[in-house]
């Protein structure tokens, strides 16, 4: 993994899932677009945090909306982003966490956090 190389590199890094984030910092929101950009913010937070300690932040993270992902951009300073294209079967597929099977029974929907995200 990426992360990996940085470390056999020199330089620490340290992997920001946004389902970890969601469940740890972000319990209590919803997946509203409010909740959504909510939920950016404080990944982007925690992210520019990180290299006051020596470290780099890659963020495994959905942000489903361009103005959340640019007001992260703003906050963090050095910022890549990486957009990955993918059909919507592949990702179905290759769903660890069984999001999309959530979602397509209702368990999972725009207002409330009944799995992480």
């Amino acid at each position: 993994m990426f992360h990996e190389t940085l470390d056999e590199a020199g330089l620490h890094a340290e992997i920001l899932d946004g389902d970890e984030v969601r469940q740890r910092l972000a319990n209590g929101l919803g997946y509203t677009k409010e909740d959504r950009d909510e939920n950016i913010r404080r990944i982007a937070y925690v992210s520019k945090l990180l290299p006051r300690v020596g470290a780099i932040a890659i963020v495994a993270a959905i942000f489903p909306y361009r103005e959340s992902s640019d007001q992260a951009r703003t906050e963090i300073g050095h910022f890549v982003e990486i957009y990955v294209e993918c059909p919507l079967q592949v990702c179905m597929n290759r769903d660890v966490k069984e999001l999309y099977a959530k979602a397509s029974k209702g368990e999972i929907n725009n207002n409330k956090n009944t799995a992480s995200n």
